[in-house]
């Protein structure tokens, strides 16, 4: 990596020298021009910056971030070469160190130099400190990836989810039907037992007032209670009343045979009064 980045730094120091001075120009097969419009069109970023050179000269140059962790620079934004390209893949830290200044710089253990860019004002310094970190295109594929990871695991969540909730709402509307039938025989019952109550002698608007039916029940099994000691009462004075007409029967089928049995000795004797009669005739 070390020694790459010191390909890529040699490549950079010399594109920055030779394409200036129009002495040579690196072209690379099926690769658009790198001309600033080009550039222009493909960059994410664009915009003036001023910019350091090695001899602590700030100098004027129209930038374009490219999509290829590549920076290029231009004297203007109609030149036809670039000014320098500068591979962003090792300058992974980018820090906004004094007013409006962005310093590009590498690691510890990749030794390259570091580049100063200053915007014209703070909104712009904080936009292209943005964009160099995000708008690379490993980090944007990176972001893509993740991004699609995350929207394929949230559409699995999202589904196992929607799952568990058509369960839970299928449960809830069983429960729920069990409760309104629950509710309907609740409801049947206390009607059935407002109308034993009532019934059994209480009356309607007292009955109507059973608003429990354990309420209703107390009051039918104490109804019941009553009226079947009441129909055990009845049932014992009937029987006495039973048992008197019977003695009573008794003593007259008695009498009425005490009586009938007179009679037929009283037709006896007025019998032998008339045969006696009769022979001294």
């Amino acid at each position: 990596k070390l020694r790459f980045a010191e390909m890529m730094n040699s490549l950079t120091t010399g594109l920055a020298g030779g394409l200036g001075s129009n002495n040579t120009a690196l072209t690379i097969k099926s690769s658009p021009p790198k001309s600033a419009a080009v550039a222009r069109r493909l960059g994410v970023h664009i915009g003036c910056l001023t910019k350091r050179n090695e001899q602590h000269q700030w100098q004027r140059r129209y930038c374009a971030l490219v999509p290829q962790t590549l920076l290029y620079y231009f004297d203007t934004d109609y030149s036809d070469n670039a000014r320098g390209i500068i591979d962003l893949e090792c300058y992974t830290d980018v820090e906004i160190v004094a007013k409006n200044t962005i310093r590009l710089s590498t690691p510890p253990d990749i030794p390259l130099r570091s580049f100063f860019f200053r915007a014209d004002n703070e909104e712009q310094c904080a936009a292209w400190a943005a964009a160099l970190t995000r708008e690379r295109y490993f980090v944007v594929a990176d972001e893509r990836d993740a991004y699609q990871k995350l929207q394929s695991d949230f559409q699995k969540e999202s589904s196992a989810v929607a799952e568990k909730v058509e369960k839970l709402r299928e449960e809830i509307a069983l429960k729920r039907g069990q409760v309104q039938a629950a509710e309907l025989r609740q409801h049947d019952a206390l009607q059935t037992l407002r109308e034993q109550a009532v019934s059994l002698g209480l009356s309607a608007d007292a009955a109507a007032s059973l608003r429990d039916a354990k309420d209703a029940v107390r009051e039918v099994a104490h109804r019941l209670h009553y009226h079947m000691r009441r129909a055990s009462h009845l049932e014992g004075a009937i029987e006495a009343i039973r048992e008197e007409h019977w003695v009573k029967r008794k003593k007259i089928v008695e009498k009425e045979e005490a009586v009938g049995d007179g009679d037929d000795d009283d037709d006896d004797d007025s019998q032998d009064k008339g045969d006696d009669n009769n022979n001294k005739g």
